[in-house]
């Protein structure tokens, strides 16, 4: 089974950094950027499997994009991270979050939850 794509969305270097040498590092296909206005304007969103994306950056936050993402039709897995640690349950459901890591968490966290999602982002591809 070919390894999923994934979009990173993070306004800090070293958390993008850390995220796609590692990912790269276990084969799979990584974009990212730096900015959440470059993501909305220049990335398809059905291009990527999961979107791993921060909650508090400039001009657009997380909660933004996803729904931004979503409303263009990503039915893909949204992992979102963050320093702040009481995000509103009720924002994640209705952008439909699937996971959310509390900065500082551990990258094989994340990576072990996407392996959790491997079957069903497989299945979604037929």
């Amino acid at each position: 089974m070919s390894k999923n794509s994934i979009l990173i969305v993070d306004d800090e270097s070293l958390v993008i950094t850390s995220l796609m040498q590692y990912f790269v590092s276990e084969d799979y296909n990584v974009m990212i950027t730096n900015s959440s206005v470059t993501a909305l304007s220049a990335i398809n969103p059905k291009s990527f499997d999961v979107i791993i994306t921060d909650y508090k950056m400039q001009t657009v936050d997380g909660f933004e994009l996803t729904k931004h993402f979503r409303d263009e039709g990503f039915e893909g897995k949204v992992i979102m991270i963050s320093a702040v640690s009481n995000l509103n349950k009720q924002d994640m459901d209705a952008c439909k979050i699937d996971a959310f890591f509390e900065k500082p968490f551990s990258i094989f966290d994340v990576h072990n939850r996407i392996k959790e999602w491997e079957t069903e982002l497989a299945d979604s591809k037929k």
